[in-house]
């Protein structure tokens, strides 16, 4: 009899510690493979195994962003609503770490494609909220990275839809040692401006090079400062797209701007 209670303190002792372990990020291991190769589907199931489970904070909101992000970009309409939620959550919490920026990234390309207009505030806000938190982050390849990808994502949006003159993109400069410093408040296009310079201080493949100066002449062109050394700065990216990085996507386009020039 005092065996057979014994026995059953013990296995109710394990059951408890076992129930109490916290998950750690070697835990995430298949999940995190699957989110790599961009196997949504699989990574949702995976990250959802964790969903409410004991672990800190900083890996439960890691957790939570990726399978949020998993069911938007997967575009799993059974927890839509939830995953947007919760995205929001993260965009809306007073810790501003990687994945409060990263929020608002999913948010933003996923209001550019259903309510680009209605939500026009909201995403260039947390576009510019991202672009000044990786420009601020001390993981250097995985910020040239990101912070790119991101400035061309709020370039695009806002050329696609209100052209090159547009007015409230809020300037990003880097100095040296990737610190984030507001310049005052720009003129004109100005912002659009420095967004693609500071993307060409920053980027590593000609095909971001080549988009960068792209980008600095269009928005050059479009100043309407009235300063013809402005639009003469226009036509040497165009010549610099077409004779460093003719092999680019953007080499035609730039054959075409300097023939309309």
């Amino acid at each position: 009899m005092k065996k057979l209670a014994l026995f059953v303190f013990l296995v109710s002792w394990l059951l408890v510690g076992s129930a109490a372990k916290a998950y750690e990020s070697g835990d995430l291991a298949a999940a995190d493979k699957y989110y790599a190769e961009h196997s949504y589907q699989l990574a949702e199931t995976a990250y959802g195994q964790f969903l409410g489970e004991k672990a800190d904070d900083k890996l439960a909101r890691e957790v939570l962003f990726k399978w949020s992000d998993c069911v938007v970009r997967g575009k799993d309409p059974a927890h839509q609503e939830e995953a947007e939620k919760n995205l929001q959550t993260l965009t809306e919490s007073k810790d501003h770490d990687r994945w409060w920026a990263e929020a608002g990234v999913t948010l933003s390309e996923l209001y550019i494609e259903k309510d680009p207009y209605g939500k026009q505030a909201e995403i260039k806000k947390w576009l510019d909220d991202a672009r000044d938190w990786w420009a601020g982050s001390d993981d250097l390849e995985t910020a040239r990275s990101r912070f790119i990808t991101i400035s061309f994502t709020l370039a695009d949006y806002v050329t696609a839809r209100w052209g090159w003159y547009t007015t409230d993109i809020k300037p990003v400069r880097l100095d040296a040692k990737s610190v984030v410093t507001r310049a005052p408040q720009p003129q004109g296009n100005e912002g659009l401006q420095v967004l693609f310079e500071e993307v060409l201080k920053v980027a590593k493949s000609d095909e971001d090079k080549a988009h960068a100066h792209y980008g600095l002449a269009m928005a050059y062109m479009q100043n309407y400062s009235g300063d013809q050394k402005v639009r003469d700065k226009a036509l040497e990216h165009l010549k610099t797209v077409i004779g460093d990085y003719s092999r680019s996507e953007w080499a035609d386009d730039a054959f075409y701007q300097m023939g309309m020039y």
